[in-house]
């Protein structure tokens, strides 16, 4: 018996046969096939799908499927037409001073014109406090956190350094008690060292405290690419930094340590003699190794033996493996003083120096000879402590080079003060009155990029810089009376106030601020993290006001204080 229809035919095909006797809209139910659509506005329909073939009788194929209908055009509009528009980033648009523009219809009616009067991010204007890089986030110098630290004696921040997670680390000597959040740490009689541990949010993660009744000082303070830490600082009497007793074989006598990121010790050693012996700063090399300067008077074993000074203090220049082993050691000077205040290591290799001079010193390359007071050197050497450059800068004032900084490119950034009248090679600086700020760029030849001067008739000086990723200069230190840093004037509250200021790779002006009360104040050190994030250290007595409110030292001492600002 022959089949009936019903059984032989499945729905399917019988539905596709139907719309292609009968038609179908697109919304019948009895299709499987998707009708086109087509839109008058900017974005076009999809394109429709084929519909299913039909099913063959017995001797017979099937019907071809339904096309589907066509899409829209993506760019149709009415000819004239004006529609909004906005070509900045996403997520800008009606933020700060960015909004949208306006295009109009092409008389083809197939696209739009170019977008006109869109108001985009620009750079950020300090000077304003409009959004203009549309970021609706802290900029120019702005305050994200701030926190003092300290009793009723003497509390000292020196050394600080940020690491990749935004972690802070800080390294001075104290005097009484200090709780940094975990707990009273109590000196042992004079000035003991402390090394403290913050989070990015500035809350505490550990802190350490170190010494005997003897006078010790912690100075400095670098990370290596794995997060630990390298420290140092000059100490009388004995000092355990969790290696073993270190003891001091007369006045001020030198240390150097590691430490892991969570504080615990890796290996610590000291160098002295019967006189003073003081590391000043230290770096980190591209080995991970570490580099040390500082001066001496008399002798002094860096671990190649006896190094001897000319008369007064002379400068120390060595370099040492991630395991502590001596690498390599030297010493300039002459009857005069030398002292190198500042180091800094190169994406080459090269080991950068700066310090000031009084006298004569040969670093390598010919005697340089001081004007008259302390001039100002800078010195690049190879990895293996070979000369490379040197360079002199002064007159018969009083001149220093404090801090330096390197850029990717190896070019070298210089600060402390002058006095009397300097040209570093872009024509001579004079100071207004008093010392007067400096900030000079060198290329890696040591060859002059620019150089500025920032002073008012008061006493102005840098004390520390740092570079942010970008190449931006931050500086801080401290001004009397009245100092133009480039964005107009900015006045002391009575005596010396803090300073922090920020110029872009070319040295142009990008912000200044100022902190302080009546008081005498001056930032210390300053670092900046990955985001380009700001940080302040200081010790000082007084009020201070970075933005989140008055903090006051107790009874008028020094005591510690961080400020982490906005880049």
């Amino acid at each position: 018996m022959r089949p009936s229809l019903r059984h032989s035919i499945p729905l399917f095909a019988l539905s596709a046969a139907v719309c292609v006797t009968f038609g179908c809209s697109s919304d019948d139910t009895v299709t499987t096939s998707s009708s086109g659509s087509s839109s008058s506005g900017n974005a076009g329909g999809t394109a429709g799908s084929g519909g299913d073939a039909g099913m063959g009788g017995f001797a017979g194929s099937g019907g071809a499927g339904a096309m589907g209908g066509s899409g829209g055009s993506e760019t149709s509009c009415v000819p004239g037409s004006i529609a909004n528009c906005y070509d900045g980033p996403m997520g800008t648009e009606g933020v700060g001073t960015c909004a949208p523009g306006t295009k109009v219809c092409n008389p083809s009616g197939m696209d739009y014109g170019p977008c006109m009067g869109a108001i985009t991010p620009q750079t950020e204007d300090c000077t304003t406090p409009i959004d203009e890089d549309c970021s609706e986030v802290p900029d120019c110098g702005d305050h994200l956190w701030s926190k003092r630290f300290g009793d009723a004696l003497l509390q000292n921040a020196q050394g600080a350094a940020v690491d990749a997670a935004g972690n802070v680390y800080l390294i001075g000597y104290f005097q009484g008690d200090i709780d940094f959040g975990g707990g009273v740490l109590t000196s042992a009689g004079s000035n003991d060292i402390y090394i403290a541990k913050f989070d990015s949010d500035g809350n505490h993660v550990w802190s350490k405290r170190f010494g005997d009744g003897n006078n010790q000082r912690g100075q400095a303070i670098v990370l290596d690419s794995a997060g630990n830490l390298y420290v140092s600082g000059w100490f009388g009497g004995t000092i355990d930094l969790g290696g073993g007793p270190l003891t001091g074989t007369g006045a001020d006598d030198s240390f150097l340590a590691k430490f892991a990121a969570d504080g615990s010790h890796m290996w610590s050693k000291a160098f002295g003699g019967l006189n003073n012996q003081r590391i000043e700063d230290i770096a980190v090399d591209e080995t991970d190794g570490v580099v040390i300067v500082g001066e001496f008077i008399g002798t002094i074993d860096l671990g190649g033996g006896l190094l001897s000074s000319a008369g007064g203090a002379d400068i120390f220049l060595a370099k040492y493996a991630p395991s502590g082993t001596f690498v390599w050691g030297k010493r300039f000077g002459s009857a005069g003083d030398q002292i190198g205040y500042a180091a800094r290591v190169a994406p080459s290799g090269n080991v950068i120096l700066a310090g000031d001079i009084n006298g004569s010193t040969n670093f390598g390359g010919g005697i340089l000879g001081s004007a008259g007071g302390t001039d100002i050197f800078v010195a690049s050497f190879d990895s293996l402590g070979t000369h490379q450059w040197s360079k002199l800068f002064g007159d018969a004032a009083m001149q220093r080079g404090e801090t330096i900084a390197v850029d990717a490119a190896g070019a070298v950034v210089l600060s402390g003060y002058i006095e009397g009248a300097v040209d570093f090679g872009g024509g001579t600086l004079t100071s207004g009155g008093l010392r007067d700020h400096f900030v000079t760029k060198l290329d890696a030849t040591g060859a002059h990029v620019w150089s500025k001067r920032f002073g008012g008739t008061g006493d102005d000086a840098t004390q520390n810089l740092a570079l942010d990723s970008a190449g931006n200069i931050v500086f801080t230190g401290h001004f009397e009376a009245a100092v133009d840093y480039g964005g107009g004037t900015l006045s002391s509250a009575g005596l010396r106030d803090i300073v922090v200021a920020k110029l872009s790779p070319a040295g142009e002006h990008v912000w200044s601020r100022r902190f302080g009360d009546a008081d005498s104040q001056s930032g210390q050190n300053v670092a900046t993290d990955a985001m380009g994030q700001v940080y302040v250290f200081s010790d000082n007595p007084g009020t201070i006001d970075f933005g989140g409110g008055p903090l006051t030292s107790d009874s008028g001492s020094l005591d510690v204080f961080i400020a982490k600002l906005a880049p």
